[in-house]
């Protein structure tokens, strides 16, 4: 019994270790050429924080804030690794590679909040927020990797009862 608990600890470290997220500022697009917005207070993704990471959750909350009037346009594109490419987040697909899943476009009320529930695939996803109003239009992109852990679980419980030596020579 320890022994799998401890192999299974090791299993799930090493996917969380192994796992790249990226942490800095958030870039918005216009027009197909990645820029700063000069006033981050304007337009902003509240949720999720992070541009690319990696989650087991399969529902994602899109949330944020734009001044009132302003149409937001919420896409998701989903891909499927038909082609063996082992897609993740170090080997992103290419824009031709996605599908997409949805498209929503809502207006931003007096509140100046919007907020959307997305359902996402396993594997990668991308997330685009195009903010319109008549003075401007910008474009956010956040990128989601999920992974399923009952299949990791699958694994671990399916290691029979070996010594930790054992195991790790075997590779």
């Amino acid at each position: 019994m320890w022994k799998k608990l401890l192999i299974g600890i090791l299993v799930l470290t090493t996917i969380f270790i192994n796992s790249p997220v990226s942490h800095g500022a958030s870039n918005y697009a216009k027009r197909n050429v990645t820029t700063k917005v000069e006033d981050s207070s304007k337009y902003q993704i509240i949720k999720p924080e992070k541009d690319i990471f990696a989650s087991p959750d399969r529902i994602v909350l899109v949330s944020g804030k734009a001044p009132d009037g302003t149409n937001v346009i919420i896409e998701a594109f989903g891909t499927t690794d038909m082609t063996r490419n082992n897609f993740s987040l170090t080997n992103l697909p290419n824009d031709k590679d996605y599908v997409r899943r949805l498209s929503e476009t809502m207006k931003v009320n007096g509140s100046g909040l919007f907020s959307k529930e997305l359902d996402l695939i396993l594997g990668v996803n991308k997330i685009v927020v195009t903010f319109k109003n008549a003075s401007d239009q910008v474009v956010a992109q956040k990128i989601i990797y999920v992974s399923d852990l009952n299949q990791a679980n699958k694994s671990v419980k399916s290691i029979p009862d070996k010594k930790l030596s054992d195991i790790m020579a075997q590779k």
